[in-house]
């Protein structure tokens, strides 16, 4: 097709070709610009209809304005041949880059945030990438990020061999290339943000390590290997990798299960817990994150066991002793929470104790009113744990109380109930942008010993 026109678009050369068509550099004619044109494959849109529900698509996607995210311009019919008019950009491939070599740390945490951004701004609108893998992303030579092909593995469903995009035909529409899709995708769910999340950290691994997560070499492996396996450790595989970088270190995977609490998947929080202290018997904050888990299961035993437990290595931390008085509390043994509270209050006039800490004791013994006047406190010490109370289940006895709301409002949190249609990022940074004290890390001097 080279030196053919296509509408106002002249072809000047073949990029690329995939599953999903064929790209072409092209020059437009009208507006004097480059533009990669990708030229659908034949029969992928099988009558007007299709390209009626295609061009609504394309129109959406065009929408998109984010510096990490390759702009869609138009999507037309020429000569009996779909097309895509696309931003040209300049650069290589993740997929390019990862056969070069390891990448450098540095430059694994510069891509990652960058796509990340990507994929926050797309999720925003309600649009998921379904097929993000390295081929995907492009680095231009000043080191800017592309996310290319939103969207479209929804609307093209070729079917590919691995290491191309793959369709699973199904109840639903099912897309995505095969070492880079989530379990969701393989059986059959919903796809959502979570999706992409899963594909980026795959591509992250793949970067940092020069090995897929899920190496396998037939599509029935892989797929067997996502559904039940784990990676193995990316430090393993090089040993250069940071051990804050590594999701598989105890401190990484215990902090996942905290952020499982948080979307209150409580048994998928115990399980990462529980790894996290088969790593590090002694991590403290494993235990605490362990007994939240439990004590939201009613498993109020077992939770204030995982409390002692912590306590026996974060002697006289406020986090575990609050959390082990409302345990107390809420199982309905007074006297022992109010010990801890009078003990915690004692402590407070000779060091640093988080007001979140004596709020969260309150509230278990069914004291509202001190509850939000800690709270209040907790505010004016600009609290980072603040940011949670949201997802915080113990403050569940508050919701609805216009005391708390306004609390809230002052933190740039959403009332309960009223986040729909607000930027995610809108309301992270405007609780975020009083916080300089305290947060889930923040909470003393030493949390487990190795």
């Amino acid at each position: 097709m080279i030196d053919q026109t296509l509408g106002q678009y002249r072809i000047i050369e073949r990029i690329d070709a995939g599953g999903m068509g064929v790209v072409y550099r092209a020059r437009d004619e009208r507006l004097e610009r480059d533009v990669a044109l990708k030229v659908l494959p034949a029969g992928a849109l099988a009558d007007e209809e299709a390209r009626k529900r295609f061009r609504r698509e394309a129109l959406a996607l065009s929408k998109l304005n984010h510096p990490n995210i390759a702009t869609v311009f138009d999507f037309n019919t020429a000569n009996s041949v779909d097309f895509l008019a696309m931003e040209y950009i300049s650069g290589t491939t993740l997929e390019e880059r990862s056969r070069a070599g390891i990448l450098p740390e540095e430059d694994v945490i510069r891509v990652g945030k960058q796509a990340a951004e990507a994929l926050e701004a797309a999720h925003e609108q309600g649009l998921v990438h379904r097929d993000l893998k390295p081929g995907n992303i492009m680095v231009t030579p000043k080191g800017l990020v592309k996310v290319l092909d939103f969207g479209l593995a929804k609307l093209l469903r070729p079917q590919v061999p691995l290491d191309k995009t793959l369709t699973l035909e199904g109840s639903l529409a099912l897309t995505g290339t095969l070492p880079f899709m989530a379990p969701e995708q393989l059986q059959g769910g919903e796809v959502d943000a979570r999706t992409d999340i899963h594909a980026l950290g795959a591509v992250l691994y793949q970067l940092a390590t020069q090995k897929r997560p899920f190496p396998q070499e037939t599509p029935t492996e892989v797929m067997q290997a996502i559904l039940h396996e784990e990676p193995r450790a990316p430090r393993s595989l090089n040993a250069r990798i940071s051990e804050g970088l590594d999701p598989f270190t105890d401190g990484m995977t215990s902090c996942i299960g905290w952020h499982c609490l948080t979307t209150r998947e409580y048994d998928e929080a115990i399980q990462y817990a529980q790894r996290g202290l088969a790593m590090n018997p002694k991590s403290s904050l494993a235990m605490v994150y362990l007994g939240w888990a439990y004590e939201q299961k009613s498993m109020l035993d077992e939770a204030i066991a995982q409390f002692k437990n912590a306590l026996a290595i974060w002697e006289n931390g406020s986090l575990p002793l609050s959390s082990l008085a409302h345990a107390y509390a809420i199982s309905g043994r007074t006297k022992e929470a109010r010990d801890i509270l009078g003990k915690l209050l004692e402590m407070s006039e000779r060091t640093y104790i988080p007001a979140y800490d004596i709020a969260v004791v309150h509230l278990g013994l069914g004291e509202k009113d001190h509850a939000l006047e800690w709270l209040n406190k907790a505010f004016s010490e600009r609290s980072g744990f603040l940011v949670y109370i949201k997802c915080d289940r113990r403050f569940d006895a508050l919701r609805g109380d216009p005391r708390w709301e306004e609390l809230l409002r002052r933190t740039g949190l959403p009332p309960d109930g009223e986040t729909a249609g607000t930027p995610l990022a809108t309301f992270r940074t405007r609780a975020l942008g009083f916080v300089t004290r305290d947060s889930p890390w923040e909470h003393g001097s030493s949390r487990s010993e190795s």
